[in-house]
């Protein structure tokens, strides 16, 4: 059993066109290792393939969740970690 956040954590999404070859894994790998350490969690939102994407991209859906466990998080320490996440990615 294990304890209730005590914080609230913070939702961010974001949306990546890639090449078809590309696996959910290694981009999962890539935002895990980019996020930095308010990162606590990271899930599948969706893939998309449609007139809006060439036929050799596909586009992922990232919902990640960020959280301390020690006091409430600001936007701006959350937009930082996503900023890093979309320079990396």
């Amino acid at each position: 059993v294990k304890d209730l956040p005590q914080y609230q954590g913070v939702t961010r999404d974001l949306n990546f066109v890639l090449d078809e070859a590309l696996e959910w894994r290694k981009l999962a790998d890539a935002v895990r290792g980019s996020a930095g350490p308010l990162l606590e969690s990271i899930a599948f939102g969706g893939q998309y393939r449609g007139k809006q994407i060439p036929d050799d991209k596909k586009s992922y859906l990232v919902s990640m969740v960020f959280r301390s466990p020690e006091r409430t998080l600001t936007s701006e320490e959350v937009d930082a970690s996503v900023a890093q996440v979309v320079r990396t990615c």
